[in-house]
């Protein structure tokens, strides 16, 4: 899609923004049902939890706008190079979220995969049946 035309996708985008975030709680509680301590972390972080990743939403999808108005008018090897390098900063981010350089955040991360004890399976049986 040419960039004149992006507006007319912005409503539509929009409104996928707001499903987003009403999907909040229902994810939450699902983590919830996998995994225990993720569930405690829930039910005592009250609705902070919920504001902060609306935030996280709602920051990621305003930088995934701004990244497909920037694409929209890029044609070939310069759109190819655009997606790799965007490909390439996503992925970074994914590798720090899973493995975080603070140790503290790597003794969190490791409690909560070990208290997970579930094959995936059966969290997916278990996601079903609720």
């Amino acid at each position: 899609m040419k960039g004149q035309h992006m507006p007319l996708i912005k409503g539509d985008f929009d409104r996928i923004n707001a499903i987003l975030k009403a999907m909040v709680d229902k994810v939450q509680d699902n983590l919830g049902k996998v995994s225990p301590l993720m569930g405690l972390l829930d039910m005592y972080s009250k609705t902070h939890d919920e504001l902060l990743v609306g935030f996280s939403i709602v920051a990621a999808r305003e930088g995934a706008w701004l990244f497909a108005q920037e694409l929209s008018y890029k044609t070939g090897d310069t759109y190819q190079e655009c997606i790799l390098n965007r490909d390439r900063r996503i992925a970074g981010l994914a590798r720090r979220l899973a493995s975080p350089s603070s140790y503290f955040m790597r003794l969190v991360l490791k409690t909560i995969r070990a208290s997970e004890w579930r094959t995936p399976a059966a969290n997916i049986q278990l996601l079903k049946i609720s």
